[in-house]
């Protein structure tokens, strides 16, 4: 009768921890692919961004990209070289959080003065991310966009 009466007690708490939600990331914060799309830089203008993210392992590689300008007839030259660049990048995740991923952008070619920044990744849908650009010396130029898979 005790072991009728405990496994009646057991039953119901091996249920609730087998219900309980999982760390594992969902289709919907996937961030693993090619996206593109623009973001703007409120002084500087369009940055055309291209990237592909083939992992998210923290510290390690996780993919790569390009930046190309867009329309930046709204360019201070008192705050930006406004010349037309092109920059190619590495990509490295160093934070993770749901679907917030924090990488870094390491610059491996560039024609002009792109510098080294951080995106700051979202994922909004399964086709779509949220991002946010900017570089390491001036983080208050942020750049924001809707990239989307490709």
């Amino acid at each position: 009768m005790v072991r009728i009466i405990l496994f009646a007690i057991l039953i119901p708490f091996f249920y609730l921890s087998s219900c309980s939600k999982s760390d594992e990331p969902n289709k919907e914060s996937n961030v693993t692919g090619s996206w593109s799309g623009i973001i703007v830089q409120p002084e500087f203008g369009e940055l055309l961004v291209g990237f592909s993210i083939n992992n998210t392992t923290l510290n390690g590689q996780t993919g790569t990209g390009t930046f190309t300008s867009g329309d930046i007839s709204v360019c201070d030259p008192s705050q930006f070289n406004c010349t037309p660049l092109a920059c190619s990048f590495n990509l490295s995740t160093f934070s993770m959080s749901g679907n917030f991923y924090e990488i870094d952008q390491i610059i491996n070619k560039t024609n002009t003065t792109c510098g080294d920044g951080t995106f700051e990744v979202t994922a909004l849908s399964e086709n779509s991310i949220k991002v946010v650009w900017f570089e390491e010396a001036f983080p208050e130029n942020r750049a924001t966009g809707t990239l989307t898979r490709q």
